[in-house]
């Protein structure tokens, strides 16, 4: 029976059995880090609405934590998967190949549950919606969906028809790559409406027709009332603002004839109140007794 080798034996490069034993603790050790590798690799759920997506990502995961071997990929990818996907591939999953397992899963996955361009092109032009998603979110999905058949004017033109009006009048008129222009439509949405505007919107929403006119035309109304009271308080500024001035050049007269008591326009506001011995006729109010309006008359 031979003896276990020596370290030096081991070490000795010019030993063929020693060079053998070196190769073999060499491929144990890529074989533990690969085994760490494959066991710290989690994949996504699989994406049933998007399986070429899914497989892109699920393959830069597996290159990434350098899974290789074609059964460690087999099985991660079986995992991933739900309850009712694989029921749908009893077939392969019960007699999976001898060779190629993760190829053939692959292609039998993209068969059953891929749309084809027909089925997405229709999917793109009648049954997407953007409610919930950002406008760069809306456009990635769309580029899914259109994949190589749909030219990006064209899909400028679906994507802009989907988004707010107040965010397309934006849009419209600005250029550059349509990624840019999703950009900026994502910072034009994150401008949120006011709690009033919000309010008044998720009203409208929920109500019927005749309701939803009903309070436009209320709210309508609101709006135009409080516009009127806005220019009335305006031009009661602007005329207080005018007595104001004439009053202080008044003031400014008087002041130069004060010291000469008795003058005529001293006795003539003799009895009156206050305000109309400060302002006289500009005066906005008055106190009894007052013989201002007694001056008027005569």
């Amino acid at each position: 029976m031979a003896s276990a080798p020596t370290p030096a034996e081991v070490n000795d490069t010019s030993n063929p059995a020693a060079l053998a034993l070196q190769l073999q603790q060499v491929q144990q050790i890529q074989q533990q880090l690969l085994n760490a590798n494959a066991s710290r690799c989690k994949l996504p759920q699989f994406w049933k609405a998007a399986p070429e997506a899914w497989f892109g990502q699920v393959e830069s995961n597996l290159q990434a934590h350098g899974v290789d071997d074609d059964l460690k990929r087999y099985n991660l990818v079986i995992a991933a998967l739900g309850e009712d996907t694989v029921n749908e591939l009893l077939d392969v999953v019960q007699n999976p190949p001898a060779t190629d397992m993760y190829a053939t899963l692959k292609r039998r996955m993209l068969e059953r549950f891929a749309q084809t361009n027909e089925q997405r092109l229709r999917k793109l032009l009648n049954d997407i919606k953007p409610e919930g998603k950002k406008p760069s979110e809306l456009l990635r999905e769309m580029r899914i969906l259109a994949g190589k058949s749909v030219t990006d004017e064209a899909l400028k033109v679906k994507w802009l028809a989907l988004l707010p009006a107040s965010s397309q009048g934006v849009l419209t008129v600005l250029d550059g790559a349509l990624d840019k222009l999703a950009e900026a439509a994502d910072k034009l949405a994150d401008i949120a409406p006011t709690p009033a505007v919000a309010a008044v919107k998720a009203y409208s929403r929920s109500s019927s027709p005749h309701r939803q006119d009903h309070a436009m035309a209320k709210e309508m109304a609101n709006m135009t009332a409080l516009m009127s009271r806005l220019l009335a308080t305006a031009e009661q500024t602007n005329e207080a603002i005018r007595v104001l001035s004439q009053q202080r050049s008044q003031g400014r007269g008087r002041s130069r004839s004060r010291g000469r008591a008795g003058t005529p326009a001293t006795q003539a506001q003799q009895g009156h109140c206050y305000y109309h011995q400060r302002f006289g006729d500009g005066a906005l109010k008055c106190e009894k007794p007052c013989d201002h309006l007694k001056a008027l008359k005569n």
